[in-house]
């Protein structure tokens, strides 16, 4: 149980640290931020699976296990097809539709959390209505979807702040994880 804590806050840490590099560092190319963004999706899948696997017994939400089926398919269609100039603009339409999933997925973690009397349960909502509005503003308006394809900079921001809240969320997990168990000792 420990190694899996330590992995979900190496899992927030790389979320944040690889979307604060992708806001400063705009120029990246989008052929390598397209598969460093499947690799953190994919780390960040195989959690949700071992969390729901490890937290099944604790009747854990099935939203853990859909996030996880979802991320890690997403992350191998995105290393697979990523290298299409044309492909990205496809993989940032799927991306800010699994941006959406997360959010809903933060919103129903942060009910479960407050019907826990998890103290800090609000963070988690306020991620996954930031997440859900932000994906739909995304898809609202396409023509940023083909601007950021052509400017690499404004594409590189909105994946960096996708990856920041996304850390944000998942230290907020983890933080949580680690408050119930000192509650429940």
């Amino acid at each position: 149980m420990k190694i899996f804590n330590t992995l979900w806050l190496i899992s927030a840490i790389v979320m944040t640290i690889a979307g604060i590099y992708c806001v400063f560092n705009p120029p990246i190319s989008t052929i390598l931020l397209l598969y460093i963004v499947a690799a953190v999706i994919l780390f960040n899948g195989v959690m949700s699976i071992i969390e729901f696997n490890i937290e099944w017994k604790r009747k854990a939400s099935g939203w853990i296990l859909f996030d996880g089926i979802v991320s890690v398919p997403l992350s191998l269609f995105i290393m697979l097809t990523g290298a299409s100039r044309v492909m990205a603009l496809v993989v940032l339409l799927v991306f800010t539709i699994w941006v959406v999933i997360k959010g809903v997925a933060e919103i129903i973690n942060a009910n479960s959390a407050r019907r826990s009397n998890k103290k800090y349960w609000y963070i988690l909502l306020i991620i996954g209505i930031i997440s859900i509005i932000v994906g739909i503003f995304s898809q609202a308006l396409p023509s940023i979807t083909s601007v950021a394809f052509a400017l690499s900079i404004v594409f590189a921001v909105r994946i960096g702040v996708f990856l920041i809240l996304l850390g944000i969320a998942s230290a907020s997990l983890w933080f949580l994880v680690g408050k119930l168990k000192a509650v429940q000792k």
